[in-house]
């Protein structure tokens, strides 16, 4: 996409709201100026994105250590089922 199509798709307003930045911040080049903010904006939003898949990998690694919580609770600590003994299963 070119810088003139950028403008154009841009709109009116929100061109002119991009104007008003461009001066307060003192840059003279205004299509230059919002191209900067757009790769700024696409960098931000991208990092949310990893924070969302971040925080959703998390949940996902939490819950699997809930269960492994759980089933070394019901494993004894020597080894021996918590009922009978060793040989309890053997027919002889």
């Amino acid at each position: 996409m070119s810088k003139e199509t950028f403008a154009r798709e841009l709109g009116a307003y929100h061109w002119e709201r991009l104007e008003r930045l461009a001066d307060h911040y003192g840059h003279r080049d205004r299509r230059r100026y919002a191209v900067t903010l757009l790769k700024r904006a696409i960098e931000e939003s991208e990092m949310w994105m990893r924070a969302d898949r971040f925080a959703h990998y998390e949940r996902l690694i939490t819950e699997l250590e809930e269960q492994e919580h759980l089933i070394w609770n019901d494993y004894p600590k020597n080894g021996a089922p918590k009922q009978g003994g060793y040989d309890d299963d053997i027919p002889f």
